[in-house]
């Protein structure tokens, strides 16, 4: 059995001999797949610019991911317009901030602003 390759393609022919007939010397060709690509370096670019969006989360405010669109919600910002389209920046992958992250995160500033008094009185009375 003898195969051939194709080239830019996860497929290979396999020469079988036809069943139904009579002469052993006609064959017919299969198409089987093969094994997935190898990941390119245009897809490796791809997974570095997600990344890069997480890097720089705190630059949007970002604080939770959520599968909730709602227009309202999501971070972005405009920049203005250019030849008379609205444009606007935003990350990538949508992060929104909900209420309830926003409300986390002003828990935890109010408890550091406590635990930063409470060492300011207990160094004023050392």
């Amino acid at each position: 059995m003898h195969f051939a390759s194709i080239s830019f393609h996860c497929c290979f022919f396999v020469p079988l001999p036809i069943l139904c007939s009579s002469s052993p010397l006609k064959k017919s060709l299969v198409l089987c797949s093969s094994s997935p690509p190898p990941v390119t370096s245009q897809e490796t670019n791809l997974v570095a610019r997600c990344r890069r969006v997480y890097d720089h989360a705190h630059d949007y405010h970002i604080n939770s991911i959520s599968n909730n669109r709602s227009r309202n919600q999501e971070i972005g910002f405009r920049s203005g317009e250019i030849k008379g389209n609205k444009v606007s920046k935003a990350p990538k992958i949508q992060r929104l901030a909900t209420p309830l992250t926003l409300q986390r995160k002003l828990t935890r500033i109010a408890e550091k602003k406590k635990k930063i008094t409470k060492a300011k009185a207990e160094a004023a009375e050392y």
